[in-house]
């Protein structure tokens, strides 16, 4: 009995080992066999690093129109030009990126907190608790992302907060079921059979063994899901539905736009490269985190 609950210590320390060098070895595989993930990194930090700043390098206020100044092309007073009500297109793109990294990261972070519990539950119990809370949230992503978007703001009203609460309502389900997935992956490997063996209760396995080793396809999605949300989010600015003017937004600045896309095209393409970029960056860094996190686990 002694030698079994010897080799069940053994086998469970190894697991956590495991885990403790692979998160020691991520980044160096990453940064140096997945250069386009660097390339999305860099983009990421960038315009985060942008929007943090955009009041202090930017001497324009997004909201403030010089009318003698109106569609003025590229200059060096105004780098991307102006809009049809005078406004500075750069300094208006970096404060659309504050709004659209907050409603993105926020929503996903709500998205995390709630739909974290419910996969690891679902995952690790499986049953009647798999089915209990799985197939509500299934029935909840047969709606498309945007039209349950659309029906929530329809019911609570425009603005950053329901938008955040609509976003992080579309990917709970997401977040759960990736999660689940993961767990239901790890529980049946010998160090979560060992923590058992050796008498672990089963929220300190879930805590210390399984949680840690099923993070990585949670991360991925995370990453990936926040291009998406910015993506969303720009959308429902452009038909009226997300950010209201006089604040400035990428997707409603391609709206007011699109009517001088000839004789003004800077007032569309800039806002349009800016969500390309975010969008890019962010997807370049899921794809890459995964490549590294599934490269660690084999």
């Amino acid at each position: 009995m002694a030698t079994v609950s010897t080799m069940a210590r053994t086998i469970s320390f190894a697991g956590r080992y495991d885990q403790g060098a692979r998160s020691r070895t991520w980044w160096t595989r990453l940064a140096w066999i997945n250069p386009p993930t660097v390339a999305g990194l860099s983009i990421v930090l960038v315009i985060v690093a942008a929007a943090m700043v955009a009041p202090a390098i930017s001497r324009y206020d997004p909201t403030f129109g010089d009318f003698s100044q109106v569609l003025a092309p590229p200059s060096a007073d105004h780098f991307f030009g102006t809009d049809a009500f005078g406004r500075d297109v750069w300094t208006r793109v970096l404060s659309g990126y504050r709004v659209s990294m907050l409603v993105a990261v926020s929503s996903v972070f709500a998205a995390v907190a709630v739909g974290l519990p419910l996969g690891m539950l679902a995952g690790f119990v499986g049953g009647a608790t798999d089915n209990l809370i799985m197939r509500p949230l299934d029935l909840l992503m047969a709606f498309p992302p945007i039209l349950l978007a659309v029906l929530l703001i329809a019911v609570f009203g425009t603005g950053q907060v329901v938008i955040i609460l609509a976003l992080g309502l579309i990917y709970v389900p997401i977040m759960a079921r990736v999660l689940r997935g993961s767990v239901i992956a790890v529980r049946g490997e010998e160090f979560v059979q060992a923590a058992t063996a050796i008498g672990a209760t089963p929220i300190r396995i879930m805590a210390r063994h399984v949680l840690p080793n099923s993070l990585g396809p949670l991360i991925v999605q995370a990453s990936i899901c926040i291009g998406i949300a910015i993506l969303i989010e720009a959308s429902l600015s452009f038909i009226g539905l997300g950010t209201q003017p006089p604040d400035p937004s990428l997707g409603s600045m391609l709206s007011e736009g699109r009517d001088f896309m000839r004789d003004a095209p800077w007032v569309i393409v800039t806002p349009g490269l800016a969500i390309m970029a975010a969008v890019l960056g962010f997807n370049l860094l899921g794809d890459g985190l995964r490549d590294a996190l599934d490269h660690n686990r084999r």
